[in-house]
C-alpha cells in the first residue's frame, strides 16, 4: 500500500542494476494556467535500500524524449537537469524538514515499506511548474536510476498536478 490505497508505481531493481527507468505523463495542457505560483506537481515517494540510486522529474514538449530541450526543463544526464524537487527529508511525517535538488538521491526511508515505523512512512515531494504556465503541450517525466545492487527500488504514488486557471 502506498501513500493512499493499494496501487503505486515502482521500479523493480532485481537484476536491473545501474538502469534508467522512465515514466511519462499523458500530454498536459497548461494554456489557461495562471503563472501565480499555484501550478505544482505533487507526489509521494518511497526510497528504501542500501544501494539506492536517484529520482528526478523533467518537463518537455516531446512525447518521446525526456532530453528534448525546447522547454529547458529536460534531463541532461542521469544526475543533472530537470526540475527542482522540494521533498520531506526526515521521518517527522509533517514536512517540517525539507531538502531540494534536481534529484532525490540515496536511501530516504530507514525502514522498509509495510513497516509501521515512522522511518518507513512515505514522504511528500513537490515541483514548481510555474514556468510552464501558458504551454499547450507538456509531458512530465520521472527518471529513476537504479543503484549497483538489487536494494534500490523506487516507488511513487498519488501523482497530482494542481493550479489555478
Amino acid at each position: 500500500e502506498g501513500a493512499s490505497g493499494d496501487d503505486y508505481c515502482y521500479t523493480e531493481a532485481t537484476s536491473q542494476f545501474n538502469k534508467r527507468f522512465l515514466l511519462r505523463t499523458p500530454e498536459l495542457n497548461f494554456t489557461n494556467a495562471l503563472s501565480n505560483n499555484t501550478l505544482k506537481l505533487y507526489f509521494w515517494f518511497h526510497m528504501y535500500g542500501s544501494n539506492m540510486g536517484n529520482l528526478g522529474v523533467a518537463a518537455t514538449d516531446s512525447s518521446t524524449s525526456a532530453a528534448d530541450d525546447t522547454l529547458s526543463k529536460h534531463f541532461t544526464s542521469d544526475t543533472a537537469g530537470g526540475l527542482t524537487i522540494v521533498y520531506w527529508d526526515d521521518a517527522s511525517d509533517d514536512g517540517s524538514s525539507t531538502a531540494s535538488g534536481v534529484r532525490i538521491t540515496g536511501q530516504q526511508q530507514t525502514a522498509g515499506h509495510g513497516s509501521t515505523a515512522t522511518a518507513a512512512h512515505w514522504r511528500l515531494a513537490s515541483v514548481d511548474l510555474n514556468d510552464l504556465a501558458g504551454e499547450s503541450s507538456v509531458y512530465l517525466w520521472f527518471l529513476s536510476k537504479s543503484g549497483t545492487q538489487f536494494r534500490s527500488d523506487v516507488c511513487i504514488d498519488d501523482v497530482e498536478v494542481v493550479g489555478e486557471e
